[in-house]
């Protein structure tokens, strides 16, 4: 906030610009880019797990494999890339165990 003289001669506030605001000063040259341009949030984005995860620390491990199988042997194993279609495939593959 900064003070300002109005018409009448009193002092009051009025909120900072929004340059003003900025870290950067004066000689920032990138003003009209968004506050997110270097670290843009995620959201709207598919996520994929490392294939180098063990079954054992997904959220809900497969059943179907054993707890020290890693999701990327589990890709190989049933040609499916997204750990749901692993879980789906993993029960057609292997149907007795889980």
């Amino acid at each position: 906030m900064f003070s300002i003289t109005s018409e009448s001669g009193r002092l009051r506030s009025a909120p900072l610009p929004r340059a003003a605001l900025r870290s950067g000063g004066a000689d920032d040259d990138d003003d009209d880019e968004s506050v997110y341009s270097k670290n843009r949030p995620k959201a709207g984005r598919i996520q994929q797990k490392r294939s180098d995860t063990l079954n054992e620390n997904l959220d809900n491990p497969i059943p179907q494999f054993s707890p020290k199988a890693t999701l990327g042997t589990m890709r190989e194993e049933t040609g499916r890339v997204s750990e749901e279609a692993v879980r789906r495939e993993a029960r057609k593959i292997r149907p007795g165990k889980g």
